[in-house]
């Protein structure tokens, strides 16, 4: 099944890259690493559909509904110019399920509202009444066509029977946490976002939130340190067990506080001290969330 995913990958990002030209001038480096994302993306949810326990009574065409949310969940990204594209990050999953309900006529509800949800920050586009909508920050910056699909999967949502609805929140889980393990895994953001000022401390706000296991938002960035807190508060809310074990097997939060400490080396040792001690803190009850899913 993975070889037939990564030959509908490469359609899907060459037919993406023609449609970008009718956008901007793409950016072949950011295409080909926003691919190659999405091919780790695609391994990772593999590896956890057939890992997680609570996934394992999914049927044949169920779990491709859930790969293909996972093969379309970065779609919208292939039309920004790099990482930076702050202001689009915001919107790119709804405005990505606008674009392949288009491009590909996908009308699947899971599948829309998976790539539409994918990102933490679009949470609250679902389950609110048409009224509440009208007040959302995302949904106000969302194109019509975009704000019209939202309603439209509003209503859907709601009217579908409880298992469905049960499927739809599996599916959203689960493409969450394959897009933030499949990057991590690979250790794909953290080198590109070095850019910016490696210096210390990190950000009072953004240790904050992330020591109390909240979401780092990204006006809360300003340094590298920021950016990494950023990556260990995404950990707090995986959905999966099965997520949590990978991360445990391959030690990537070991990983990923080395790489910050070796890329941060020049800095005064007492702060150095501080930001170990407040990621241990992290990992640690990061471990305690882990072991209450466990049990």
């Amino acid at each position: 099944m993975y070889t037939l995913y990564e030959n509908y990958l490469k359609e899907v990002f060459h037919v993406s890259s023609i449609q970008a030209g009718t956008y901007a001038k793409p950016n072949k480096k950011w295409l080909q690493e926003k691919y190659t994302h999405t091919r780790h993306v695609l391994e990772t949810g593999a590896i956890i559909l057939s890992e997680e326990k609570t996934l394992a009574n999914l049927s044949s065409s169920d779990r491709e509904r859930f790969m293909n949310a996972l093969l379309f969940h970065d779609f919208a990204r292939v039309f920004e110019k790099d990482y930076e594209a702050l202001d689009h990050r915001f919107f790119h999953g709804p405005e990505g399920a606008t674009f392949i309900k288009r491009q590909y006529d996908i009308t699947d509800p899971l599948i829309l509202i998976s790539v539409m949800l994918h990102d933490q920050t679009n949470n609250d586009l679902i389950e609110r009444d048409s009224n509440d909508l009208e007040t959302n920050f995302t949904f106000q910056n969302l194109s019509p066509a975009t704000q019209k699909l939202v309603i439209e999967m509003n209503l859907l949502y709601k009217n579908s029977k409880n298992h469905e609805k049960d499927l739809i929140q599996k599916a959203i889980g689960f493409t969450r946490d394959a897009d933030t393990l499949g990057n991590l895994r690979y250790f794909e953001t953290p080198l590109s976002v070095c850019r910016r000022p490696q210096t210390l401390p990190a950000t009072s706000t953004a240790l904050s939130r992330a020591l109390k296991g909240e979401y780092v938002i990204y006006s809360d960035l300003n340094t590298f340190a920021d950016q990494v807190l950023l990556f260990f508060a995404w950990v707090y809310h995986f959905n999966y067990v099965a997520t949590f074990k990978i991360l445990k097997e391959e030690h990537i939060l070991e990983r990923l506080q080395e790489f910050l400490l070796n890329t941060l080396s020049d800095q005064p040792i007492n702060l150095l001290i501080k930001l170990k001690e407040d990621l241990t803190s992290i990992r640690n009850n990061i471990d305690k969330k882990f072991s209450i899913l466990s049990d």
